[in-house]
């Protein structure tokens, strides 16, 4: 455990103390439990663990991170095995707002961001009454949050959010200043050596050592890589992440090569939005460096690993883990370098659970978006999100038909994605849909800003979004139809 790491009680939050309702263990849900025995574990425990089938549940969320191949994911050894070699990868999976706290609220509560009415990154804008936190919580299931939690997380009255037994959150950053362990305010940026990943690492360790060894568990783990550090002084700190002091010049990142796709820092952009024809082109000609990037989450990919060992010396062998970002990023695609565009609604998914999906590598080309997590999770867990206190319901479903194969594809038309809080780089909203290919024309990103400007993108033909269809006569229909579906997708 790192230095001042206490572990506490319950998180309290609004509503009082969470407390753990039992409930049957769905068997059609969860599948087969495998748990053996752990160092320590009593009998009672084991007994009690073999007859909940439900699975230790594990969520890595990264920060700011591209969709792209696998190319940085490889040099991960843990990432590598748990999910390239033996996982499952979802190759259409779509954020709602390409932001942080919005597309953390989209995972925490699987609401839009219109409902959950987080639009912007400041923590006081969500309601933490019903997240998956608390609903798992009431199905049995003991809970942790270890990491970056939402922006202006300081400014919260309460740092205890309901649902979680322990919460260890903070603003995000490298290097540690201040953060909270249930409640409690650490300061830790005395040693020069001090990184933020390792410390979240070690209190999820000693978390998961500490948990009742027959209940199931849910661990969220929420590091601040590979987030641009944005460190004074620190030559590109705007565009790319602080490595731990260990990692840099790591071997295992050498020669990673750019990302330089076929939109990377579009040459003619005259008919994409006035704030892209306003950029100039990119000093990185040959692509996006990611040397830094892969450095950066090799500590991650170290926390995994610990995470994974400690795992199964506490006999906790039916895990689900599942592996994301809070927001996409473009990388320079059409020139723009940061989030916040629907260039950006691309996000990475990976999910490994070996007793219920095996460890055969696949992948699922299923339309999924990020307000899915909140309900496949329940589902897994045997509850269902909701009531809301915004009056809303659920926006997402449930992935388990695409993971079961039980569905090709999920009964949607598209997916919403948005952007509600105008800022000084891209003063346009915008509000937009991604298409499924089982809807009436296939797969199409259709986008409107609060200017009047549109994007149509043929995403089966132009999967870079290089030519904007918008207002040409030739999709007048496809627009039209467009047009039609974003109105009528659950607002």
């Amino acid at each position: 455990m790192a230095p001042g790491l206490a572990a506490g009680a319950r998180a309290a939050g609004p509503q009082g103390d969470a407390t753990h309702v039992s409930s049957p263990a769905l068997a059609a849900v969860a599948g087969p439990g495998t748990a053996s025995d752990g160092a320590g574990t009593a009998p009672a425990a084991r007994q009690k663990r073999l007859a909940d089938s439900r699975p230790d549940i594990v969520m890595l969320m990264v920060d700011d991170l591209a969709e792209m191949d696998l190319r940085v994911w490889e040099r991960l050894p843990t990432i590598r095995r748990l999910f390239l070699e033996q996982g499952v990868r979802f190759t259409e999976y779509i954020g709602n707002n390409p932001l942080c706290c919005p597309g953390r609220a989209n995972v925490l509560t699987g609401q839009w961001s219109v409902h959950h009415g987080v639009i912007r990154n400041d923590a006081r804008l969500l309601d933490p009454s019903t997240t998956i936190a608390t609903e798992l919580a009431q199905t049995g299931y003991w809970t942790a949050i270890v990491g970056k939690y939402l922006n202006l997380t300081h400014r919260l009255a309460d740092k205890t959010p309901p649902g979680w037994d322990h919460a260890l959150i903070y603003n995000g950053g490298y290097r540690p200043q201040w953060y909270w362990t249930d409640g409690v305010l650490h300061r830790d940026g005395s040693s020069a050596d001090a990184y933020m990943t390792d410390i979240i690492a070690d209190q999820a360790v000693a978390w998961i050592d500490e948990a009742p060894p027959d209940d199931p568990l849910f661990l969220f783990l929420t590091p601040y890589g590979p987030h641009a550090s944005g460190l004074k002084g620190v030559k590109g700190s705007n565009y790319f992440p602080l490595p731990a002091p260990r990692h840099l010049q790591d071997p295992r990142c050498k020669g990673i090569a750019p990302w330089n796709p076929p939109g990377y820092d579009e040459a003619v952009v005259t008919d994409k939005p006035a704030y892209i024809r306003r950029l100039p082109r990119l000093p990185w000609a040959n692509g996006w460096p990611l040397r830094t990037t892969c450095e950066s989450l090799l500590s991650v990919d170290e926390m995994l690993g610990r995470v994974v060992d400690e795992l199964e010396t506490q006999g906790r062998t039916n895990v689900l883990f599942v592996l994301t970002g809070d927001n996409g990023m473009t990388f320079g695609a059409h020139r723009w370098t940061e989030k916040k565009v629907p260039y950006a609604a691309p996000l990475p998914l990976f999910m490994h659970w070996s007793s219920r999906l095996g460890d055969t590598p696949r992948t699922i080309d299923g339309l999924a978006t990020n307000v899915d997590l909140a309900p496949t999770l329940c589902a897994v867990a045997g509850c269902t999100m909701g009531p809301y206190a915004n009056g809303h319901g659920t926006d997402g479903m449930s992935l388990l038909p695409l993971l079961d194969g039980s569905k090709d594809d999920l009964d949607r038309a598209g997916v919403r994605i948005e952007d509600l809080s105008p800022s000084l780089l891209k003063p346009a909203t915008f509000r937009g849909v991604w298409t499924s290919r089982t809807w009436t024309h296939g797969r199409w990103l259709y986008v409107q800003y609060s200017s009047g400007e549109r994007e149509l993108y043929p995403l089966e033909t132009d999967p870079w979004m290089l030519r904007n269809q918008a207002g040409k006569p030739r999709w007048a229909t496809v627009e039209r139809d467009l047009r039609t579906l974003l109105r009528t997708l659950k607002p």
